[in-house]
């Protein structure tokens, strides 16, 4: 993957809404104060109140094998002494993880992190770390009392870094299930890529976009250390994380998540449930590119010319699974592609 460096100044393609002027504190924000403890007979770390994965892949992976799968636990969450500020921050690190799997990104989150380990090994594709991500949900996140208009976080990648590390926010609320109980419903989210050569610390905000008014009661936050849904993720990968806030929102809702001034557009969410948005970069004309979108059978589900720098496509009654996207310049050949799921 050819490496960036990330522009600090964010461009703007729409207003956003005034902020609180005062950052909201994450329990242990500044990752200060760590644990030590077992999972399975892996020796594993985690900052008090914060959570990786890795001790979920130790747990499962005896059971694993006994469904006949390769998987081998391995240390991704790791105390590191290069500090924003303070005396440490979180390095998350992406791991080979045995045959099967391959290599994995690490996660990093304020929420309990929790697998559906039979509906992965029934339903799910245990070689594509995308899918995998599919059956994480999370639980005891942070309470907040409002809308967030943006989380923010000090990162650092290694410098030999060749992967796209990832920030995802989820605003959330219990609602109840339609055939009973509890189901948690996503409000607001948010998504920030972090580009290879990041390897000073850059305070990076994450906006928070809302469908509708209702407020959320907890906010989720997850680092990944490399892109789930790149076609490769990269043993070794290091994400460095210290300082993480969030602010309230004063009045009003952002409307259009900002763009870093390389990208061509921005894809989000990642997974998607309902509506999945490709936003260009304002500096493209909307009417030079044409959209595609396929299944992973190669089927051209969405063949479109743009008339519009903000474009939303409902996915609602799409299949569930992963979609690969080609926005493409008809006039200069600029263009950007991925994948993304629908749930």
């Amino acid at each position: 993957m050819k490496r960036k460096l990330l522009l600090g100044a964010l461009l703007a393609s729409s207003l956003f809404a005034a902020t609180d002027s005062h950052a909201q504190s994450f329990t242990n924000a500044g990752l200060e104060t760590w644990h030590n403890f077992t999972s399975a007979t892996l020796a594993l770390e985690a900052p008090n109140n914060w959570y990786g994965t890795d001790s979920l892949i130790a747990a499962i992976a005896p059971v694993a094998g006994s469904f006949g799968y390769s998987i081998t636990a391995a240390k991704q969450l790791y105390k590191s002494t290069d500090s924003h500020s303070g005396q440490f921050a979180a390095e998350v690190q992406s791991k080979f993880v045995g045959n099967t799997v391959g290599n994995i990104p690490g996660v990093f989150s304020n929420a309990k992190i929790a697998i559906d380990f039979i509906g992965l090994v029934t339903g799910g594709n245990l070689s594509d770390p995308a899918a995998i991500l599919q059956y994480l949900s999370y639980s005891q996140a942070t309470p907040i009392t409002n809308m967030v208009d943006t989380v923010s976080a000090w990162v650092k990648l290694e410098s030999a870094n060749l992967d796209t590390a990832m920030i995802t926010v989820m605003a959330v609320k219990k609602v109840q299930a339609s055939g009973g109980g509890d189901s948690t419903a996503v409000l607001g989210a948010g998504e920030y890529r972090i580009l290879p050569g990041t390897n000073a610390y850059t305070r990076v905000a994450v906006p928070v976009l809302y469908q509708g008014s209702n407020v959320p009661e907890e906010l989720i936050v997850v680092f990944t250390s490399s892109d789930p849904m790149a076609d490769t993720v990269h043993s070794g990968n290091k994400l460095l994380v210290d300082d993480v806030a969030f602010s309230y929102k004063s009045n009003g809702t952002s409307i259009q998540q900002p763009l870093l001034a390389e990208q061509v557009a921005l894809v989000y969410p990642n997974p998607a449930r309902g509506t999945v948005y490709f936003n260009l970069n304002p500096r493209e004309r909307a009417e030079e590119y044409m959209l595609t979108i396929t299944d992973v059978s190669g089927r051209v589900v969405l063949h479109e010319q743009l008339k519009e720098a903000v474009n939303a496509k409902n996915v609602k009654s799409w299949a569930k699974g992963a979609y690969f996207y080609n926005l493409g310049n008809t006039r200069n050949g600029r263009f950007a592609k991925g994948k993304f799921v629908v749930e």
